[in-house]
């Protein structure tokens, strides 16, 4: 029904079709004309139903401000903040980390997330002191790896505790991409993947480099280059805290934590620019040590209502139960979740999405989305008589 709907439709219209030309993701449903849900373009009296389409960009993704973050907070240009976590970190499933094998554990996987947004003050200058340096520590306090940015140096320096020594030691520097500047905004994430897998980003950049080759397959074994390990005395499975700092003009804004990923307010109200944001941080070919995989996506409305979100984002990374995509109803001009309740309003794929999200689907926005493809219909039609 729905290729004979669109065929019809693209016939009226003279050929001019208004879905994308190569959408990587459509989701069709079926509306009876009585649904809230409902978007009135295509209206196929023979089964006196509507077809709705809604077109993802699959771009990375990630997706509603702080959807299915464990733990969201903003905070008030503090220059320290420290989260501690509620729960045995190593509590992992099916085996891994101190449970037992066959038991779901607490956290379904590892791939854990840090995520600290920040900005520099406008007096910001040179020779100031502005530091950012992020810890991941055991509970006795003891270092497990931490990174520091240095806005004079223009470098980052990473730290871990010796495994033969126990002191703390400098294992790598670097250079900035991004130099700090007054008035910008920063952030920096801690991903944490295995035990001794794990790496800061700071501005879309890895502060670590370094591969190796392991061994990969069962009876069949092949060679594949993976991240290389974190030598340091306490592995991930042993953290009790995270502590963000900052030192000279440069302060922190937001904290959260989780399998997740946010982004800044300042880029929120676009739902393209929320993409192009992500997209920079992302896993790309080439890139190992962006913070979230690309299938996880957001998606817009399409041009040119393509600064709006779609009511209902259907490639939500999946929370500490989930083990597919996740789904969540989010305002469609801020691509926060409804009402901030993530427990109502989110739910697992199963395998499709058990949320009908009437709440947030705004009637004013696809009012003006109908009377767009009316117009457009209308002036097509009109071009065709005229050229007759």
């Amino acid at each position: 029904i729905a290729l004979n709907i669109k065929q019809w439709y693209q016939r009226r219209v003279r050929g001019r079709s208004f879905l994308p030309v190569c959408p990587v993701h459509i989701h069709t449903q079926l509306y009876t004309p009585e649904s809230p849900l409902l978007i009135q373009i295509f209206r196929y009296p023979a089964v006196n139903m509507v077809l709705h389409v809604v077109t993802m960009v699959t771009m990375l993704v990630s997706v509603g401000n702080a959807l299915n973050c464990y733990h969201d907070v903003y905070l008030d240009n503090v220059t320290e903040h420290t989260y501690t976590i509620d729960h045995d970190i190593a509590d992992i499933g099916d085996g891994i980390g101190n449970t037992a094998s066959g038991e779901d554990g607490y956290w379904r996987t590892r791939h854990f997330d840090y995520i600290t947004l920040g900005r520099f003050t406008d007096d910001l200058e040179s020779g100031d002191g502005s530091t950012i340096t992020g810890g991941y520590y055991t509970a006795d306090g003891d270092l497990i790896y931490s990174t520091t940015v240095d806005c004079d140096a223009n470098k980052y320096y990473n730290y871990v505790t010796d495994q033969e020594t126990g002191t703390v030691t400098e294992i790598e520097n670097g250079d900035l991409e991004t130099p700090c500047a007054a008035g910008d905004e920063f952030d920096m994430w801690l991903k944490v993947e295995q035990p001794q897998t794990m790496w800061f980003n700071y501005q879309a950049q890895s502060l670590q480099t370094g591969t190796r080759t392991a061994l990969r397959g069962g009876q069949f074994k092949w060679e594949k280059e993976v991240l290389s390990r974190i030598n340091t005395k306490y592995d991930s499975d042993t953290a009790s805290y995270f502590k963000i700092s900052t030192t000279g003009s440069a302060v922190i804004t937001r904290f959260a934590f989780g399998k997740c990923f946010i982004w800044p307010d300042s880029v929120g109200t676009n739902c393209t620019d929320t993409i192009d944001w992500l997209m920079e941080r992302g896993k790309l070919a080439g890139r190992m040590r962006g913070v979230q995989e690309v299938h996880f996506t957001m998606s817009c409305l399409d041009s040119p209502f393509q600064h709006y979100y779609a009511y209902r984002q259907e490639a939500v990374h999946p929370d500490r139960l989930a083990k597919y995509f996740t789904c969540c109803c989010v305002d469609m001009r801020t691509g926060h979740v409804w009402d901030d309740d993530s427990d109502t309003y989110c739910a697992a794929m199963n395998p499709t999405c058990p949320l009908g999200c009437s709440e947030s689907y705004d009637n004013e926005i696809y009012q003006a989305v109908v009377d767009y493809h009316t117009a457009s219909e209308v002036a097509a039609e009109l071009e065709v008589v005229e050229e007759v």
